[in-house]
């Protein structure tokens, strides 16, 4: 993704177990799942589509970090780490100050 739509995306995780995403002006909300007890911890996502996505997840300080499948058929990454040719993408987001 270029980095001035990056720079635009935002991505909302509530207390109530329901994440946002706005990426390009698109939103997509949906219930998220946390399984902090796996190494490494673990996220499923559903979408408006009611597609599962499976990911791991870490938390440092205001950082979280995501790696998730991309398209169809992708299985939970196991590492953080988006190498190229596979269906993995990872990203860093930094907790917005209110």
């Amino acid at each position: 993704m270029p980095e001035e739509e990056v720079k635009e995306a935002k991505l909302i995780f509530a207390a109530d177990g329901k994440f946002t995403a706005i990426v390009k002006g698109k939103k997509t909300e949906g219930p998220y799942k946390l399984n902090p007890a796996k190494k490494p911890k673990e996220i499923t996502t559903t979408d408006d589509d009611g597609e599962a996505h499976d990911g791991i997840y870490k938390i440092a300080g205001d950082t979280l970090m995501l790696c998730m499948p991309k398209g169809d058929g992708a299985e939970r990454p196991t590492e953080f780490a988006a190498k190229e040719g596979t269906k993995v993408v990872l990203v860093v987001l930094k907790r917005e100050k209110t």
